[in-house]
């Protein structure tokens, strides 16, 4: 009897000591970040504590750990959110990591840098997050290779005018015939910046009698009445002179993605709609697309338990 009375207690103690050895090593990494928060945020004391009650009540309230919180605070901070606006979309950001299934830290950092690109305000997160969301859905692309696809063209379609649904749903399209991430924003960019002033394009547009600016204010046109008009006057061409207009236009490395993004713009056989008109619908009819995911990929027993240890380290 001793001796069992002895062993339950060593196997105690030893519980004991992984119990409180693993609650300063969560204690010692989350403290380690929120200094790293103050820091970059320049948050006073008050704001300090404001952002450290926020990231705790994440962890105690989310799948993700405060320490986890807390990075994502840093991201938001590092793109010059100010305190109040990184605490008032944390809860956005979580669930869009949580949602998508991805690494909180780069879903963080993915979401702020591709708003930068397409100059997008803090208020426009929300709608924002909808339409990746909906795209990640209803495209051959994830929200993350969609935003790796953004950092890359979100500068270009500033310049030329190009609306945000237009780009995302460029950017579908291209995914869905094998071009995505990076590839797909590097072959975007190159055809909005040839669209906006190389003068190898506007030659050849001149020629086709393609006009891409409105007659009075000289604006763009929009990128999707621009590939109507670009489609219907290489229809008339023949095979040999298409093929030479569409690398005028689009430039040799990209003349295929331009041809994916005019052949989206064709009647589907049998059908009064197409294939850009189909993904495009579904991009601006967005609202609610994350919180609707968001519910149906963390109602799970995995996600519940993640939910209870998260609580459980902070408690």
């Amino acid at each position: 009897i001793l001796s069992g009375m002895a062993a339950g207690g060593a196997a105690a103690a030893a519980t004991a000591t992984y119990a409180l050895s693993n609650a300063v090593d969560t204690y010692v990494s989350f403290e380690q970040e929120m200094a790293t928060v103050q820091s970059i945020s320049g948050a006073s004391a008050t704001q300090f504590l404001a952002m450290k009650e926020a990231a705790l009540e994440a962890g105690s309230s989310t799948v993700f750990t405060a320490t986890e919180a807390a990075s994502a605070l840093e991201y938001m901070s590092l793109a010059g959110w100010d305190v109040n606006t990184s605490i008032s979309n944390l809860n956005p950001m979580l669930k869009m990591a949580a949602a998508t299934g991805k690494e909180l830290q780069t879903t963080s950092d993915l979401v702020t840098d591709s708003m930068s690109a397409l100059g997008l305000e803090v208020d426009d997160l929300d709608m924002y997050l909808d339409k990746l969301v909906k795209t990640n859905n209803s495209a051959n692309t994830t929200a993350e290779e969609l935003m790796e696809a953004l950092v890359n063209t979100g500068g270009s379609a500033r310049v030329l005018g190009a609306d945000l649904d237009d780009t995302i749903t460029a950017l579908g399209i291209l995914a869905n015939n094998g071009k995505k991430g990076t590839e797909a924003g590097t072959a975007l960019n190159a055809i909005f910046s040839r669209l906006s002033g190389n003068t190898t394009t506007i030659k050849g547009l001149k020629e086709l009698g393609v006009d891409l600016w409105t007659t009075d204010t000289r604006e763009f046109i929009g990128f999707e009445e621009a590939l109507d008009r670009i489609h219907a006057a290489l229809s008339e061409l023949t095979d040999e002179e298409y093929a030479f207009r569409l690398k005028q236009i689009a430039g040799t490395h990209y003349n295929s993605q331009l041809e994916y993004l005019l052949n989206s713009r064709a009647l589907k056989e049998g059908s009064d709609t197409n294939a850009w008109d189909i993904l495009e619908e579904k991009v601006v009819h967005s609202t609610g697309a994350l919180k609707n995911m968001y519910d149906i990929t963390t109602d799970t027993l995995l996600n519940a338990q993640k939910r209870l240890e998260s609580w459980w380290i902070m408690h």
